[in-house]
């Protein structure tokens, strides 16, 4: 079906790659009758034998490589393509990083730099790892934190950026989830800590749409007395005054949902 004119169609579709960007694709009307004369049996043929000029003389001009996608389908095919190649370089490099993690950090207590070779490695391996973590269901703010101080001594560039957009982002999901659920104990813990570890890296952050959540929250008619101290903390951190609902912050701040380019 064409998701523009909404036009439909039975098409007879074959795909041929031979690694790498080498991909080959033919689009033709389905072939009447069902069997189309042994059609499906020859193009699979082809496709056994990674016969290319044979798919070419039957689709014709109805051949198409990565060339032909738009930009953007462009590179999420072949970022499918080469994740197994990228996640073997990693690996590689993961391991000469851990085999010599005791050498970097006693040229770093030295303030010996860091050799080029292996800081261009940490600098893949430690983004990687931070990157998995922040993508995991469970958050490793310890491991997280040491990863970060270790690129930090060593002089391997953290994207930090990604770091914080990726703890808001995370934030903004715990919030979700207490706002549905607020008696949930594991929840409110699991934004403390994320906060906890935000304001000891000094990041700058924005939480005014997470002030608001609270202040509902907490004003409520629910009965949050199971959890007051969890939400005495977390007010606190939120400089959200648990009485009187009514934000510390006198300069009020635009909130994230109505900016632009706001991490």
């Amino acid at each position: 079906r064409s998701e523009i004119t909404r036009d439909e169609k039975e098409l007879f579709v074959a795909a041929l790659y031979r690694g790498g960007r080498n991909v080959l694709c033919g689009v033709a009307e389905k072939p009447e009758p069902e069997d189309g004369n042994g059609i499906r049996e020859k193009i699979e043929a082809a496709l056994r034998s990674e016969d290319e000029e044979g798919l070419v003389s039957f689709f014709g001009h109805n051949t198409y490589s990565l060339r032909h996608l738009f930009k953007d389908e462009q590179r999420r095919i072949l970022n499918l393509i080469i994740a197994e190649d990228v996640e073997s370089v990693v690996s590689m490099l993961r391991k000469t990083i851990s085999d010599s993690s005791e050498l970097l950090s006693f040229l770093s207590s030295l303030a010996m730099p860091i050799p080029e070779a292996f800081r261009s490695a940490a600098e893949v391996t430690l983004n990687d790892e931070l990157k998995r973590a922040f993508e995991a269901d469970a958050l490793d703010l310890a491991f997280v934190s040491q990863r970060i101080d270790e690129g930090e001594r060593w002089g391997a560039g953290v994207d930090i950026l990604f770091l914080r957009h990726a703890a808001m982002r995370r934030l903004e999901r715990l919030f979700l989830l207490l706002e549905g659920e607020p008696l949930e104990q594991n929840t409110l813990r699991s934004i403390i800590e994320l906060l906890s570890f935000l304001k000891k890296r000094g990041w700058e952050i924005n939480l005014w749409d997470e002030q608001n959540t609270f202040a509902g929250i907490i004003s409520s008619n629910e009965d949050l007395s199971s959890c007051g101290l969890l939400y005495e903390t977390l007010g606190k951190m939120l400089l959200v005054r648990h009485s009187r609902v009514e934000s510390d912050f006198t300069d009020r701040v635009t909130p994230r949902s109505q900016q632009k380019g706001v991490v």
